[in-house]
């Protein structure tokens, strides 16, 4: 319990880290329909999303598993341009 709650508040940390260097209250919310309209011109990285399914929340067994030396894409964050 005390290291899923220390892992929790790092990860916390970090989230309000970026933000605040991105000059950002809140992340914004973007779907992945709006990732694919954003990419069209980079062709290799939509293959990639498209075989990796890395925006998927859910897992194929319906758990996730731990993993404390490798992080996950939780959330992708786009500028406006």
């Amino acid at each position: 319990l005390w290291r899923q709650n220390n892992k929790s508040s790092r990860l916390e940390a970090i989230k309000i880290q970026i933000l605040s260097k991105l000059r950002l209250e809140t992340a914004p919310n973007i779907s992945k329909d709006a990732i694919r309209q954003l990419l069209p011109k980079a062709p290799p990285l939509r293959e990639l999303i498209d075989q990796y399914d890395v925006q998927r929340d859910d897992s194929s067994d319906g758990s996730l598993e731990d993993d404390d030396y490798h992080v996950t894409t939780e959330t992708v964050i786009t500028m406006p341009t």
